[in-house]
């Protein structure tokens, strides 16, 4: 019986090539880790089980985090996206 190994979609794809500059930007490396969390904290702007939310994203580092994450279209319309949009305008 052969076994066919899951090939990775392209957000998986997205997310190993960048969860190093995910993190670095401010989202924790335990969100990263999973594509599926990710997609929650990016939707809903924050993660529960960590506590984690976009206010943690440092003023300096909300461009480049905007410019990576626009890259993935399910997330142009995210609640983390208009927030840091928002909060990239005001200073």
């Amino acid at each position: 019986m052969a076994f066919r190994s899951k090939q990775p979609t392209g957000i998986e794809q997205w997310v190993k090539r960048n969860s190093g500059e995910l993190v670095l930007l401010g989202i924790p490396e335990v969100i990263v880790q999973d594509c599926s969390r990710l997609r929650r904290a990016v939707a809903e702007g924050e993660d529960p089980q960590s506590g984690w939310y976009y206010g943690w994203i440092k003023p300096i580092d909300i461009e480049r985090l905007l410019t990576l994450l626009k890259e993935v279209p399910e997330f142009r319309d995210s609640y983390l996206l208009q927030n840091l949009e928002r909060t990239g305008d005001a200073d």
